[in-house]
């Protein structure tokens, strides 16, 4: 098996948790770079329901409410 070099991945078993309801789901994670991370979720979405897919940026300087 040969690293990745360009852009180190994962592979993630997880299991999420919403209000009243827990569903598994399994994510690959992609280091893009220093401040990015692509996630793309295995689970079926909807126009309602868009899922964990997505792009995920580090903000500097920016405080969790």
């Amino acid at each position: 098996m040969t690293p990745a070099t360009r852009a180190p991945g994962w592979v993630v078993a997880a299991l999420c948790q919403e209000p009243g309801y827990a569903f598994p789901d399994v994510l690959s994670v992609i280091k893009m770079n220093d401040t990015q991370l692509d996630f793309a979720s295995v689970r079926a979405t909807t126009e309602d329901d868009p899922g964990n897919s997505g792009s995920y940026f580090l903000c500097e300087g920016v405080e969790m409410p």
